[in-house]
């Protein structure tokens, strides 16, 4: 009798392991089923999330940039790698924003390379990157396209990205005029900081980068730490220094140009008497 119970009692007991053993496959089964339905980029999302990488706040500031809904139209479309790169990288209403612009066969085609990618890789990110650095190279290039501000802080991210968003910052605090004359001051030293660069004009560059990244900053902290009543004639004073300061700096660039192209004439006139004395 006892051999007996003891059987039927292993028998119970192997019969509850393997439904106990069922029963969680199909629950694992049925969780990753429906994730993968509810949420199909989880994996890759989560990938990028855990990878660190110095361009990958350069990416998610430029999903939320202007520049970013162009290079959608114009490139991002044909660009699959670099697309799912920035699709994982944005936040989930810019998500909606990107799946929106597409139509839907490449909706689908994102869909399906996303959901497909397991890990993405410091390379992933590095091919993105440069492909992005490099159409706003083409936009800087452009010399008749009016560039603000915030294109530049992008465009100079990992050099003065943190300074110039403290400077736009404080200049919403301050008046109109106040505020469009930064505007004006700091786009027109920034154009010109890679010039500077390229022909080692390196007293220019360091006179103007220390302008941008110590002493408007400095000036604008000094002026929102101001009670109000003392404020308005404080920018006033600000608004005119930042004009004057404007003004020689365009003087400077004009000469800059001017001595240039008489280095250049000088440099054809020698030439031409080299070759043709007569």
């Amino acid at each position: 009798m006892d051999t007996i119970i003891s059987i039927i009692l292993t028998i119970l007991g192997i019969g509850a392991v393997l439904l106990l053993g069922t029963g969680a496959v199909v629950v694992i089964a049925g969780r990753r089923l429906y994730v993968s339905w509810k949420q199909p980029y989880k994996r890759a999302v989560d990938s990028m999330e855990k990878l660190s990488h110095k361009s990958i706040p350069f990416l998610q500031d430029f999903t939320h940039h202007a520049s970013f809904r162009r290079w959608l139209r114009e490139e991002g479309r044909s660009d699959i790698e670099a697309l799912s790169v920035l699709f994982c990288a944005t936040d989930h209403s810019t998500k909606g924003v990107i799946l929106d612009a597409l139509p839907r066969h490449e909706q689908k085609r994102l869909h399906i390379k996303i959901k497909q990618k397991k890990n993405f890789a410091k390379e992933d990110i590095d091919f993105t990157a440069v492909k992005i650095r490099e159409y706003m190279e083409q936009a800087y290039q452009q010399a008749d396209q009016t560039l603000d501000m915030s294109f530049y802080t992008l465009y100079f991210h990992e050099e003065y990205g943190e300074t110039l968003k403290y400077i736009q910052n404080a200049s919403r605090t301050v008046h109109a005029e106040l505020r469009e004359t930064i505007q004006v001051v700091v786009t027109a030293v920034l154009r010109n900081i890679p010039y500077y660069r390229t022909r080692r004009l390196y007293e220019q560059q360091h006179k103007y980068e220390s302008f941008i990244m110590k002493d408007l900053p400095e000036m604008l902290e000094i002026i929102t730490q101001l009670p109000p009543s003392q404020r308005p004639p404080k920018e006033e004073e600000l608004t005119s220094y930042l004009q004057k300061f404007y003004d020689e700096f365009l003087t400077e660039e004009s000469m800059m140009y001017k001595n240039l192209d008489s280095a250049l004439q000088v440099k054809m006139q020698a030439t031409k008497e080299k070759f043709f004395k007569n």
